[in-house]
């Protein structure tokens, strides 16, 4: 059996497309997989991703984006386990009572 040739084997490997390192509103929407209104009202009140603005355009840097996914992933119950409640010890009551009327008792 012969060595494939350079030719063949470079038809296999996938040729891959440069990731921009800045993205519009509407690219980062698509990105992260929510609305473009979404992303305005994040921006809006000052949560979400990291953005700033260039050029009189509002734009995201990918690496902002994935540490937004990264931030929303670790605070997340369910992938991070020390914010599972059922990991937790289970608290004990301290004994205190409902507490009295003010005044003894029943009158």
């Amino acid at each position: 059996m012969s060595a494939p040739t350079p030719m063949a084997t470079r038809e296999r490997v996938p040729q891959h497309r440069a990731v921009p390192a800045l993205y519009s509103t509407k690219e980062a929407a698509a990105y992260l997989g929510v609305a473009v209104a979404t992303m305005r009202t994040w921006r809006h009140r000052r949560r979400g991703p990291k953005s700033f603005r260039m050029e009189g355009r509002i734009v995201y840097r990918r690496v902002a984006l994935d540490e937004f996914i990264d931030a929303c992933e670790s605070a997340d119950s369910r992938s991070n386990p020390a914010l599972n409640p059922l990991n937790r010890e289970v608290e004990r009551s301290l004994g205190r009572s409902v507490a009295q009327p003010v005044g003894g008792g029943v009158r």
